[in-house]
């Protein structure tokens, strides 16, 4: 995509300077100066637009440029066919090709309508994916139908189009394809792994089978020119229905790939996401620094022994409710790391809210309803850890060895309190410190 822009103006050059060197050859299509002039402004804007971004929707360039060449393209194209203007704008337009220098590619009727639908193809990429992806596959039907005109016959739609001017048009059509790869139509072609490979290939197919398909048929039959033209259309239009067809099975492929990954990345018990599902989220963090929560719940295991897994599960699930309750971020990331242990990770949250929102989610639990077992009854509590993550330069290894040394760090002072508790009173304490969030903001690596 990075070198779309230099590509097609080195194809309009050489379109240029071959009619030039050919000199005015009547019926020949050639590649007409304003054509030339058209494809390489739009180059370049799709350069900019990609290039450039700025806070507003689009560059001012981009916007200006972009709606007076549709918008030029547009109005001659109703001049020339109902004479809306008189027929002075087309006029104006043959003027410019400048056949009496030698330029005697003529500006047909499918170029201006493929300039045009350019343009608002690169006008509606950064507003609306939707539109733009749908100006771009009437980019592609166009192309389509063009190219396999010129596998025929070699002339392309009544003479019309030179074979510079489509090649330039296909380099400008896949850069546009490229640009929505992402969260448009076009993201199914993009799928990684043998099934996107795949995609790519049947989507290829589609488009160069046609074009072998009428060259055979051109070879073998030898078609009048206006058969040749009805032919082109018809096995273009063919080629168009098999790139939409790939495009479907595109969209059913990766919606069951994302089922599937979707599967594999949560914690089937509490719905929350599980050591991989975390992983593969981390890796997604785009914040300069995130806040990390460790979270235990207290004497898990000796509860689920006496209760049974039932209830033991059942537990888990509040404690997963609570602490989705207690975060707000659409960006927080939750998940259950192993049997009792939960992980949440939220970007720019640091100290001290990061204390905070430990001692909230260790109220949270504390709220829940209490368990009855043979001793008694259980109130459910967490022991929470906090660190800090910073994604430019610590892997998720590293994430999980601070959080776990804060974690572990939080436990060996609670029990150091209530060991001096005991030994000083004589008998077990009723309470656990304030909270075990306050005591890792004095740790090393949580801070």
């Amino acid at each position: 995509m990075r070198l779309a822009p230099l590509v097609t103006i080195g194809l309009v050059a050489l379109g240029l300077i071959a009619n030039l060197a050919a000199g005015p050859r009547p019926g020949h299509p050639a590649l007409a100066l304003p054509t030339a002039l058209a494809y390489a402004t739009l180059a370049i804007l799709w350069h900019r637009d990609r290039t450039r971004p700025d806070h507003r929707p689009h560059p001012r360039l981009t916007l200006v440029l972009g709606l007076a060449i549709a918008a030029a393209c547009l109005l001659t194209l109703a001049d020339r066919w109902t004479g809306l203007f008189g027929g002075n704008l087309d006029a104006a337009l043959r003027a410019a090709e400048l056949g009496a220098l030698g330029l005697n590619g003529h500006v047909s009727s499918k170029s201006l309508l493929f300039i045009a639908t350019c343009a608002l193809a690169l006008l509606g990429a950064r507003r609306s994916r939707l539109l733009s992806s749908l100006f771009v596959l009437a980019l592609l039907a166009i192309c389509n139908v063009a190219v396999v005109d010129l596998a025929m016959s070699g002339a392309l739609w009544d003479r019309e189009l030179s074979v510079w001017s489509t090649l330039a048009a296909f380099t400008l059509t896949l850069a546009a394809a490229l640009r929505l790869r992402e969260r448009s139509v076009f993201s199914a072609l993009f799928l990684p792994g043998a099934a996107g490979m795949a995609l790519r290939l049947m989507a290829g197919l589609s488009l160069v089978m046609p074009m072998l398909a009428g060259w055979i048929y051109a070879y073998l039959m030898a078609p009048k020119p206006q058969e040749a033209d009805l032919i082109a259309q018809l096995f273009g239009g063919l080629g168009w229905v098999m790139f939409q067809m790939t495009f479907l099975l595109g969209f059913i492929i990766a919606r069951e790939l994302r089922k599937t990954e979707a599967t594999a990345q949560q914690d089937l018990l509490t719905g929350l996401l599980n050591r991989a599902g975390i992983a593969a989220a981390v890796r997604g963090i785009k914040a300069d620094v995130a806040g990390v929560l460790m979270a235990e719940v207290d004497g898990f295991a000796g509860l689920n022994d006496t209760l049974g897994n039932p209830k033991g599960d059942a537990l888990l699930r509040d404690i997963a409710a609570a602490i989705r309750a207690e975060m707000p971020e659409d960006d927080a990331i939750i998940g259950r790391l192993w049997n009792d242990e939960f992980l949440i990770v939220v970007p720019n949250l640091v100290l001290p809210q990061l204390e905070q929102r430990a001692e909230a989610l260790r109220l949270a639990v504390s709220r829940l309803p209490p368990l009855a077992t043979d001793d008694g009854l259980h109130h459910p509590r967490l022991t929470v850890g906090c660190a800090t993550f910073i994604p430019s330069r610590m892997s998720f290894d590293a994430l999980l060895n601070d959080a776990d040394s804060a974690l572990h760090w939080v436990t060996t002072a609670r029990r150091d309190w209530f060991t001096e508790a005991e030994d000083e009173d004589h008998a077990p304490p009723t309470a656990p410190p304030e909270d075990a969030s306050a005591v890792p903001a004095a740790a090393g690596r949580a801070g």
